[in-house]
């Protein structure tokens, strides 16, 4: 493109800019159709359209798509030792999916140091359970401290460990 003549208009588009402007050139033309269509609006829709068609294709059960076509879900950190009695008393009748594997960005997020991380699995489950949950884990304060839990809503990129959007503690 460079060697052409072309080079980008910045950073956060794609048009391409000559040192002749076609746009202006072709606009002299009373009689010649064309349509013109920016870049920016281009890349926005074609963006969400690409986000929502792979969400689609990739989503697991526990999470859900947004308009956007990001996945939000819930993440339960907590001792290993416990996640069995947490699941016995809490997801017995929900679909979780256990991971001994924890994001990095989780646990910058939640400031876990290295030392620690062993010691904790994550559950994930869809946000539509989390109402339930969050009642029952208010009501008894005894249970949050045994557990060592922590609880947060994500919401992430549809790729494979795509880039977290967002995350917020619940709990």
């Amino acid at each position: 493109m460079i060697s052409n003549g072309y080079y980008l208009k910045n950073d956060f588009s794609n048009v391409a800019i000559s040192k002749i402007n076609i746009y202006n050139i072709l606009s002299k033309y009373n009689d010649l159709k064309y349509n013109y269509c920016s870049s920016i609006y281009k890349d926005a829709g074609q963006l969400k359209e690409r986000l929502l068609r792979i969400a689609r294709k990739n989503r697991k059960f526990y999470e859900t798509i947004t308009k956007e076509g990001t996945f939000i879900y819930i993440v339960i950190i907590l001792l290993k030792r416990n996640i069995f009695d947490f699941i016995k008393k809490y997801l017995l009748k929900e679909k979780y999916l256990i991971s001994n594997k924890i994001d990095d960005q989780i646990i910058k997020y939640l400031n876990i140091s290295e030392t620690k991380i062993s010691l904790y699995s994550i559950i994930k489950i869809n946000k539509r359970y989390i109402n339930h949950l969050y009642f029952e884990l208010n009501n008894d304060i005894n249970n949050q401290k045994k557990y060592d839990l922590s609880i947060l809503m994500v919401e992430q990129y549809p790729y494979e460990n795509g880039f977290f959007v967002e995350m917020s503690k619940i709990l």
